[in-house]
């Protein structure tokens, strides 16, 4: 998708497994995202990735739920990792 709205609008309910996202995006960011997600109600688990996130922007992620978030770069076996978390919830 181009934008978090795009996705917000392309993404069904109960088709999803697992929601990727940056966090820092035009318009939404991350956590808006994921928490717009979920007031449209997606259940699923979610992935914030990030180079580097500001304590205020730490604490709304931290607050959302379902959430994983890993830090730029990251290892393929660290994504892999929470996928098998993801699919074992």
């Amino acid at each position: 998708f181009a934008s978090a709205e795009d996705a917000l609008a392309g993404l069904h309910p109960g088709e999803v497994d697992l929601i990727v996202t940056d966090f820092d995006l035009p318009g939404l960011d991350g956590a808006e995202l994921i928490t717009a997600a979920r007031a449209r109600g997606h259940r699923c688990p979610a992935v914030v990735v990030s180079g580097e996130i500001a304590e205020h922007h730490a604490a709304r992620l931290h607050a959302v739920d379902d959430l994983d978030v890993l830090s730029k770069p990251f290892e393929l076996p660290a994504m892999v990792q929470i996928m098998a978390r993801c699919k074992r919830r």
